[in-house]
């Protein structure tokens, strides 16, 4: 309901949303911290004056409605911050006194640096005493991918860089990993696209897989007006101009070449949404189908399947090493959908052994098989620098759709067997160090591996480990945490 506010879809939506006080209001307002030019936001402001006098009434003890009143002091407040303050001002006019409601004039401009600071604050942070709760996972599950990609992404400098221990040394530099300062850090592609999927997956509600399907890709073509700067993977931008959601062309055809991370990286949230074991059928189908809008390949679209099994997994807090067993009987059910869906069959399962003799082969190297795992108590991992970078090398450093997954599954496994207290708070733990030494900064697609490890570390652990620098200031904060506030009442009924 709350994502109306970025969308403007429904009147009703958005009354829901500011009555149902879901999020903050601030929360709320700052989805707006998306757009970035002056004439997106001025559309946005003058559709929010629009709803606004739709629900005025003259009774002034309304006070439903003077909540939806107080929204548009935050709102200017915000959004002139975000995008320019005066250059605003100059171009909306709707601006008017109403109520107590904000008249904005040029010292007033000067006051938004400091409502921002205030908001980039860590919003509602766990304390050493507070339990851990579903809520916060879901939150830890969006920022923290999104923290992942920044951090392997690095402004571009990370992900592209084939020496991992010249990354090292730069981190030494900064003062290692507690010096990293995700604020000064763009998100990549992947934080764009796993945004744009739970966008859709919360403007479809429990529609049709075509349905869905229609407004991922449509939301897919949206979301790449926004990567200047982000590298998305090659020939993507190719991919997303050969769909037309309104004419009914939502799926890529079937492409050898369609064996990219970018599915695997964007669909974390759909395990958030569909996470009982009830919903598997539902979780495959959407999965499948979100990664083959550009990925019509099983090496690409199953990635996008792993990665949101694998984060069902961690909401239902099962074992860690028994996801890569239980995906292998997952695949045998994806494979019986791709042939019922009747989709460019026999292309599809021709292609279809790779990613299921790859996971074998990496689950039988960790003594990781339904029959072993409950023998195995302490995991062989490659010790020194070189051996891990040298197994990353043999399995695809992450670039491809079934190799990102397979590389962040062995970097939580290996964080996993670090030391960990549970209240831990606002400092680095060692298995969120360790994790990010494995999954963020090597010499592979380190952003691609670091979003979809981190997604799983919030869903099992919130933000427990994580120092506040990690996620604070973090570009487009505020819309994950909307989507995952959003998913997590979807989710949990």
């Amino acid at each position: 309901l709350e994502l109306a506010l970025s969308h403007w879809r429904s009147h009703e939506l958005a009354q829901k949303s500011f009555l149902g006080e879901r999020l903050s209001l601030n929360d709320s307002i700052s989805l707006l911290r998306s757009y970035h030019s002056v004439e997106e936001a001025s559309r946005i402001l003058k559709s929010i004056s629009q709803i606004l006098k739709k629900f005025e009434k003259p009774d002034p003890e309304n006070k439903a409605q003077g909540k939806i009143w107080l929204l548009d002091k935050s709102l200017v407040e915000n959004v002139l911050q975000y995008i320019g303050g005066l250059e605003v001002l100059k171009s909306i006019g709707f601006f008017h006194n109403k109520g107590g409601n904000l008249v904005v004039d040029e010292k007033q401009v000067g006051n938004f640096k400091q409502i921002d600071q205030k908001l980039q604050t860590p919003h509602r942070a766990p304390t050493a005493t507070s339990p851990l709760t579903l809520r916060e996972c879901y939150s830890a599950c969006m920022v923290l991918a999104g923290c992942g990609d920044a951090i392997g992404f690095n402004n571009s400098n990370w992900e592209f860089c084939k020496d991992g221990k010249l990354i090292l040394d730069e981190v030494k530099a900064m003062g290692g990993i507690q010096g990293i300062q995700v604020a000064k850090m763009r998100v990549s592609d992947d934080s764009v696209m796993h945004l744009a999927t739970g966008e859709a997956l919360i403007i479809s509600g429990s529609e049709s897989i075509k349905s869905i399907v229609k407004t991922l890709a449509s939301r897919y073509v949206e979301c790449f007006r926004d990567m200047a700067g982000r590298a998305p993977e090659p020939n993507m931008k190719e991919k997303i101009l050969e769909l037309d959601p309104s004419s009914g062309r939502c799926i890529s055809p079937f492409h050898p070449s369609s064996t990219g991370s970018a599915a695997a990286v964007r669909a974390a949230c759909i395990g958030l949404l569909y996470w009982k074991p009830k919903e598997l059928p539902k979780l495959i189908s959407v999965a499948i189908e979100s990664g083959r809008v550009t990925h019509h390949h099983p090496r690409g679209y199953l990635g996008s399947l792993a990665s949101a099994v694998l984060t069902s997994y961690a909401v239902q807090k099962l074992p860690i090493k028994t996801w890569g067993w239980r995906l292998l009987r997952v695949l045998q059910k994806a494979k019986k959908y791709i042939i019922n869906a009747n989709i460019e069959v026999s292309d599809n399962i021709s292609g279809w052994d790779y990613f299921q003799k790859q996971w074998e082969s990496y689950l039988n190297l960790r003594c990781l098989t339904s029959d072993q795992t409950q023998k195995v108590s302490k995991l062989s991992f490659p010790v020194s620098w070189s051996e891990k970078e040298k197994f990353y090398e043999s399995v695809g450093y992450g670039w491809g759709g079934c190799d990102c997954v397979i590389i962040a599954y062995d970097a939580l496994l290996f964080a996993e067997e670090q030391e960990w207290d549970p209240n831990s708070i606002g400092k680095a733990s060692k298995r969120w160090i360790q994790l990010l030494v494995r999954a963020c900064l090597h010499g592979g697609d380190s952003d691609s591996t670091g979003t979809i490890a981190c997604a799983w570390y919030g869903a099992l652990y919130g933000f427990r480990g994580v120092p506040f620098q990690h996620y604070k200031g973090l570009e487009y904060i505020w819309r994950m945490k909307a989507i995952a506030n959003v998913l997590y009442s979807a989710g949990e009924h």
